[in-house]
């Protein structure tokens, strides 16, 4: 009747078909990123980049592992990397402040998001999907490719081959 304080009673929750799916969601990394405290108010380079999603992922991956999930789905949604050629521009816009050469990005960002992959298929089903960003269309599609290789054979990791700018994934009658 409109009353605010009306006692809610929780429903159970109910698990979809087929048990829990857990999502961990990368998105806005920047790998590459460099910048300093005293002019952009914090730092930030490729070990500070590293540990915020080793450490990240370590404790979403801690939660979802409590919840025993059926399923779990890493989304690396858009501008995990801070530019897209030797020369440092992103995709579009101007050249960018950035921490190292191109190698040394795509080793920093490849073996920490390989690392968040590894870990996440040692707890349930792994679905990888890439999205790309407007600072790293070429490397995204570039890292996209190097995920569906390395995990071709591995049973515990499926990654999505579209090439699309939206993706959809559902469990039960959930829809990300």
């Amino acid at each position: 009747r409109g009353d605010i304080r009306k006692r809610i009673t929780p429903r159970p929750k109910r698990q979809p078909a087929g048990g829990a799916w857990a999502v961990l969601v990368l998105a806005d990394v920047h790998f590459g990123k460099y910048s300093w405290r005293r002019t952009a108010g914090q730092d930030y380079d490729l070990d500070i980049a590293a540990r915020l999603v080793r450490d990240a992922a370590g404790q979403l991956l801690a939660t979802a592992t409590e919840y025993k999930p059926a399923r779990l789905t890493v989304a690396m949604l858009g501008d995990l990397y801070h530019y897209d050629s030797p020369n440092g521009p992103p995709t579009k816009g101007p050249p960018l402040e950035r921490d190292g050469r191109l190698q040394k990005l795509l080793a920093a960002g490849t073996d920490s998001m390989l690392a968040v992959i590894d870990a996440a298929g040692a707890v349930a089903q792994t679905d990888t999907l890439v999205v790309n960003g407007n600072h790293d269309e070429t490397l995204t599609a570039a890292w996209q490719r190097i995920l569906v290789e390395r995990f071709r054979n591995d049973r515990r990791a499926r990654v999505e081959q579209e090439n699309t700018p939206r993706k959809y994934l559902s469990h039960g009658r959930n829809l990300l």
